[in-house]
């Protein structure tokens, strides 16, 4: 509901500016985009290849990495590292798993790159979070 209201918004202030074509183009590339986003988060475990995800929506690996930034503001990259992160969560607050583990299963290189990542995404680290998370139900 908030993707099509704020699609409205667009489309009143883009009208006297745009001609229909261009509107469209754009309608596409968002149509485009949305799908992508539903295939990385349908399969966030797959850890599927830019070129993959290419091939998924009919375009070239560059072309898919262009629009995803233009109408998003962020890299495709950094969209999957968030996605990641958030999945990674779960496991960081509810199982007993080591850091190292879980950042290794989620599909980082290192504990250090996934502390990196979850600090930048949730402004705290992940053992902060474990620790927070056991005083609270304790």
């Amino acid at each position: 509901m908030v993707i099509e209201l704020l699609d409205r918004v667009l489309q009143f202030t883009c009208k006297r500016h745009l001609s229909c074509d261009q509107r469209e183009m754009g309608r596409n590339h968002r149509d485009t985009v949305h799908e992508i986003e539903m295939l990385l988060s349908e399969r966030v475990e797959d850890r599927l290849t830019l070129k993959s995800i290419a091939r998924e929506v009919g375009f070239s690996a560059y072309h898919v990495c262009r629009l995803f930034r233009r109408v998003t503001g962020i890299k495709l990259h950094q969209y999957r590292l968030r996605l990641r992160v958030r999945e990674a969560l779960t496991d960081v607050v509810e199982s007993g798993r080591s850091l190292t583990e879980i950042a290794l299963e989620a599909g980082f290189s290192s504990h250090s790159h996934f502390t990196d990542m979850f600090r930048h995404e949730f402004n705290a680290t992940p053992s902060s979070v474990r620790t927070d998370d056991l005083t609270i139900r304790g």
